[in-house]
């Protein structure tokens, strides 16, 4: 396939580009992740790497709106990642 791609659940769904603030809060979740795995065997991709699994696993995916109160948590990898952290600096325009 060509082009970029995400998984809704149940079929692959084309990705529109993101925008600025988006793509903000991916590079420092990226950077916040890659900080927080330092000296493990795990490793933050981009989202361009796509997910990969073992076999055929069946990944269960949700999706919530956040809040800068919200602690992202990754028990499997032992790390967590407050929210408001990925917004720092970020000037979000009026609902």
């Amino acid at each position: 396939m060509e082009g970029r791609y995400e998984f809704d659940g149940k079929k692959p769904v084309a990705m529109a580009g993101g925008k600025n603030l988006q793509a903000i809060m991916i590079s420092s979740l990226n950077s916040a992740l890659g900080t927080r795995l330092r000296g493990s065997s795990c490793r933050a991709l981009r989202p361009e790497a796509g997910l990969a699994t073992i076999g055929n696993a069946n990944v269960p995916w949700t999706a919530e709106a956040l809040s800068v109160r919200v602690i992202l948590k990754l028990p499997t990898a032992g790390i967590e990642v407050p929210v408001v952290e990925l917004c720092e600096g970020l000037d979000f325009p009026d609902p």
